[in-house]
């Protein structure tokens, strides 16, 4: 089983937890090798805070990232000794150096960068909307950062939210209640404020009634269901309800 099909074990929100802590462990034996030990096992579980016998979400998706990044990194090493190796064979000179060889010693677990998320998602939402838009940070869950947004008119309301867990989400507050969300689990702060920007760019459409509004039966008790479109950037986005309410 390759890295990136365990990774998706691993952050599979669908899967019960103890399944998806079996496919941590499955992807350090796997493809952390020579990091698949006890020892690894015992730093990844001190990164993460994981010190009883039960794991919870951010902690597994937090051992993943630290994972990663330990990948990132030795793939870049890598990299480097096979093209450094590489000139140096063409020219002859055919033992490795002292510095490759300490390049290419088992690597270390090597933790992943902290990403102020928050920060991000206010950043971003400052850097799309003037200050005419009203917005306010309400508290959430840990790990899940939110903005609620309200056009300059007072008619129109809207939310942003971001999550550690790799979810980034708008929604409408008004009666439609519908919503639309994307998914970026790379922890690199450049491509999750991308992620933000999106539905943010979404958010900012609603906000300024460029959106059309059909219905379409559920095929459940056939509810009529109103469905959203807003074209974003060349794209058209479909907010629809939720199974759960806001």
């Amino acid at each position: 089983m390759s890295w990136s099909s365990t990774a998706r074990r691993v952050r599979d929100g669908d899967r019960p937890m103890g399944q998806r802590v079996n496919a941590l462990h499955s992807l350090v034996a796997r493809h952390a090798a020579p990091l698949a030990s006890s020892d690894t096992r015992t730093t990844l579980r001190t990164l993460v805070g994981a010190t009883g016998r039960r794991w919870d979400e951010e902690q597994v998706m937090r051992a993943l990232e630290h994972l990663e990044a330990t990948r990132s990194v030795r793939i870049a090493q890598v990299h480097e000794v096979t093209t450094r190796r590489r000139a140096a064979k063409a020219a002859g000179r055919r033992r490795p150096t002292a510095a490759d060889l300490v390049l290419l010693q088992p690597p270390v677990l090597t933790p992943a960068p902290d990403i102020d998320l928050g920060a991000v998602l206010r950043r971003v939402v400052d850097e799309v909307f003037g200050p005419d838009i009203a917005r306010t940070s309400r508290p959430t869950a840990r790990g899940t950062h939110r903005v609620e947004l309200t056009s300059p008119d007072e008619h129109r309301h809207a939310g942003v939210e971001a999550s550690t867990t790799g979810w980034f989400g708008v929604w409408v507050l008004d009666d439609l209640r519908v919503s639309t969300f994307v998914v970026e689990y790379d922890q690199v702060e450049a491509f999750q404020a991308e992620a933000v920007r999106q539905v943010v760019r979404v958010a900012e459409a609603y906000l300024a009634g460029c959106f059309t509004v059909r219905h379409r039966r559920t095929l459940i008790r056939r509810r009529v269901q109103p469905l959203v479109d807003i074209d974003v950037d060349g794209a058209t986005w479909t907010l629809r309800r939720p199974v759960f309410s806001r």
